[in-house]
């Protein structure tokens, strides 16, 4: 029943971001024909606790790490964040902690020397072991194929930010473990990719 919850949710997802494409393309201007919703050089974005490629997204079967088992990859990150503070409170609060953004809330008023430059492995790190932890994200990460994905939060560093010209650290990680764990193609080439595509929708119809 757990998998079989995982996989309509990840349906769900999918359907929510046809319907946002269609919209993106038609929104002030008519869509290339050129351009079809399943066009894989569109950015996939992602957000919240019912998509499996966010950190909030819940873990039914629990995510082990650092020798604890944790019930999303954001309580998980946030906990190491802890560590590194040596904040011992912080860790008892965010092993309570009942959801991914309970966490998030709790990590941000953790202190710890150096943490900008080590957040990116140790997320890495964590990506990594969620793909073992979790079929839903699994899955999901295997059928973006070669997409860019893009957290679309007002997060400037893991998200798009509120301008949408945010460091998209998330979908960065996520689209590198894509490449490195399930052979997808290389965030350099995809970028490239990216703005071929945009272009074309820019320029119209030949």
């Amino acid at each position: 029943l757990v998998k079989l919850r995982e996989r309509l949710e990840a349906k769900h997802d999918d359907i929510i971001e046809l319907k946002n494409t269609i919209g993106s393309l038609s929104a002030g201007k008519e869509a290339s024909p050129f351009i079809t919703v399943e066009d894989k050089k569109l950015p996939l974005k992602f957000s919240g606790e019912s998509n499996p490629l966010s950190n909030l997204y819940r873990i039914n079967e629990g995510m082990k790490a650092f020798g604890r088992t944790f019930s999303s990859s954001e309580e998980a990150y946030q906990y190491r964040k802890a560590m590194a503070a040596d904040d011992w409170e912080a860790m008892d609060k965010i092993l309570e902690c009942k959801n991914g953004k309970e966490a998030k809330r709790i990590g941000k008023g953790v202190k710890a020397p150096g943490w900008d430059k080590k957040r990116k492995s140790v997320m890495k790190d964590l990506v990594i072991l969620k793909l073992d932890a979790c079929n839903a994200f699994k899955e999901k990460l295997v059928s973006s194929k070669d997409r860019l994905l893009q957290e679309d939060t007002e997060d400037s560093v893991w998200g798009l930010g509120q301008d949408g010209k945010g460091k998209n650290t998330m979908g960065v990680v996520l689209m590198e473990v894509r490449h490195e764990k399930l052979g997808g193609r290389s965030l350099a080439s995809l970028e490239v990719d990216a703005e071929s595509s945009e272009k074309r929708v820019d320029d119209g119809p030949i």
